[in-house]
């Protein structure tokens, strides 16, 4: 699908200090090197994991493909039009949307309609977080499978607390990552750095690759990196939760995906 946001966002650069909501949450975007799909899947599970400990989140997704974080909730939100999985997907408005499960801190999820809306971009800013759901987060993930490109040029995206970027071991990944952390500097000098690995590398061969790059940034470019343990395997099960619209909490999983998660939400609430 044709990437719509840069031109349908540019016009906020001339906004910021307009509208702008109170910020007492932690702003993290995520960017994933892998696929949409995968971008999706880490910030849907990582999300439900965050609310496991008892803090409210919120997902404003700028994902336009099929499998958006929405899609990948499943069941979890109640979608009024269960839209089909298809290529390109027509969605009229925007839409905020809560996930509810027994024991969790609430999930909101934020989903941009297709094509733009017609109110502009401080309008649709103004009108995301003027919901309470949104406001009142401890935590706000921002999915951006397109880069730091997609990020508003405005306040509160351009200042986020700090930004995660997921690879694999593929040197397109590595460069492209590299690349994406260096855009990046123009809003914020310290990033998270996560590794995903394939059904089809060797363990441990991503977080090599991780840490590489950490020294690369380490010794190029004024930012401080740090990298999130421990490695993610993008693996069969997560192909199953996929395809099920299942994700990795109601599978009532112990696997290694399902952990390596899991410990993923812990170190992340546990940096200041």
């Amino acid at each position: 699908m044709e990437n719509i946001l840069p031109s349908f966002f540019s016009a906020a650069e001339a906004d910021q200090g307009s509208g702008s909501p109170s910020k007492s949450f932690w702003l993290l975007p995520v960017f994933c090197c892998l696929s949409a799909e995968a971008g999706s899947y880490l910030v849907c599970n990582l999300s439900l994991e965050i609310a496991r400990r008892n803090r409210s989140v919120s997902v404003i997704d700028f994902c336009l493909e099929q499998s958006n974080v929405r899609y990948l909730m499943g069941n979890l939100v109640d979608l009024n039009n269960d839209f089909p999985r298809q290529e390109k997907i027509y969605r009229p408005d925007l839409t905020i949307e809560s996930v509810k499960l027994f024991g969790f801190s609430r999930v909101t999820i934020v989903t941009l309609a297709i094509p733009g809306e017609q109110a502009g971009p401080r309008q649709i800013i103004r009108r995301i977080f003027a919901d309470q759901r949104v406001g009142e987060s401890d935590i706000i993930l921002i999915n951006l499978p397109n880069g730091p490109d997609d990020l508003p040029r405005t306040d509160p995206f351009t200042d986020f607390h700090r930004a995660i970027f997921f690879l694999d071991s593929r040197p397109d990944s590595l460069l492209r990552t590299y690349s994406w952390i260096k855009k990046s500097l123009s809003f914020r000098t310290k990033c998270l750095i996560g590794a995903v690995s394939r059904p089809d590398e060797k363990a441990g061969l991503s977080r090599r690759t991780a840490d590489n790059l950490e020294r690369v940034i380490s010794k190029y470019l004024p930012i401080d990196p740090q990298i999130l343990m421990p490695e993610i395997p993008f693996d069969q099960e997560a192909r199953s939760s996929i395809k099920s619209r299942s994700p990795l909490v109601l599978l009532g999983s112990s696997s290694v995906s399902s952990q390596a998660l899991s410990e993923l939400s812990e170190n992340l609430l546990g940096i200041p």
